[in-house]
């Protein structure tokens, strides 16, 4: 079976905790911190992935050329 991996990693924040005592996610706490970011960043990747919305890009491969010549 292949399937695409998440390419966002969420890190251990103290933002995370802040917003969960507020009763709020980071993305509404403080969109603009990293914590709120990779939150997003995530999200979109799943909208993609589970429904479809908009094509989730390729893994890009670089390959170097075989004709002597470079990119």
């Amino acid at each position: 079976m292949r399937i695409q991996v998440v390419p966002t990693i969420l890190r251990a924040r103290t933002s995370y905790q802040s917003a969960f005592e507020t009763g709020r996610s980071v993305e509404e706490f403080d969109p603009s911190i990293e914590a709120g970011r990779e939150v997003a960043e995530l999200w979109t990747f799943l909208d993609r992935f589970i429904f479809g919305r908009t094509a989730v890009a390729a893994p890009v491969t670089c390959a170097a050329p075989n004709d002597g010549t470079r990119a």
